[in-house]
């Protein structure tokens, strides 16, 4: 789901780098539920017949705060951050 509305946009914005990657991290996880599910329903609607509903939008990260995550400084924020950020 698209983040539409400025007010949630500039919400998003204004989250600390590391609950960003966290809650991009959560909307990965959903995300791979959702094309497991929408696999499942297509391979076989007869036993999978709801398919899943759309896929969310990660949260922007920006280029400077992605350079800073090879920065060994903030290795915490690894942990959470979802594997297409990931350098390398």
């Amino acid at each position: 789901k698209t983040h539409k509305s400025d007010a949630i946009i500039a919400a998003l914005q204004s989250l600390l780098l590391g609950d960003r990657l966290e809650k991009n991290t959560n909307i990965e996880t959903r995300n791979n539920a959702w094309r497991i599910k929408h696999f499942n329903h297509v391979s076989d609607p007869a036993t999978h017949k709801d398919d899943a509903s759309d896929s969310e939008s990660m949260i922007t990260i920006d280029g400077d705060e992605l350079a800073t995550l090879c920065n060994p400084e903030y290795s915490l924020y690894s942990r959470n951050t979802p594997r297409p950020l990931l350098p390398g």
